[in-house]
């Protein structure tokens, strides 16, 4: 337990139903406590690892702290293949990602291309990043937007 907030770090695996079901009595144990306490729990990757935002937190009864660690990562792919579809074949084959039509966070192909930024932003990743800043530069307004729409999203399910 870490100042007011206790975290706990989620698996960025699928789960099966009895994983589910320990999980749901997991939450409900760490609501006890952090009731008890006055803590409020902090998911990381709650945008690719829980599916229903709002019956969690209906569990934790709202005292939970959700991080869309993805969300942003997301946005500028879906922007990238959009607008730039040379530079998002380039960056889908050095980080040796599956063709998609829809990155959809909590899906395999979702999570894989979520968690590509360790492997692209690096800088001895073929000067990705700076040519992802270009194209998010030059396309801010459809950037925002995806970001509007997949924040919106999960805000709804709250």
């Amino acid at each position: 337990l870490v100042g007011s907030e206790m975290c706990i770090r989620d698996r960025i695996n699928p789960m099966d139903v009895h994983e589910a079901q320990l999980l749901q009595e997991m939450l409900q144990t760490h609501a006890a406590i952090a009731d008890t306490f006055g803590y409020r729990l902090s998911f990381l990757h709650a945008d690719l690892t829980l599916k229903d935002l709002g019956a969690a937190a209906k569990t934790l009864k709202g005292k939970v702290h959700f991080k869309l660690s993805s969300v942003l990562w997301l946005a500028a792919w879906e922007t990238v293949l959009k607008l730039a579809p040379q530079l998002a074949c380039q960056m889908r084959d050095y980080a040796g990602l599956a063709e998609t039509d829809a990155l959809i966070p909590q899906t395999e192909t979702g999570k894989a291309y979520a968690l590509s930024y360790k492997t692209l932003l690096a800088p001895e990743a073929g000067n990705f990043a700076d040519q992802v800043k270009e194209v998010l530069a030059a396309n801010h307004a459809a950037y925002s937007e995806r970001i509007s729409v997949l924040v919106g999203n999960y805000l709804r399910t709250l």
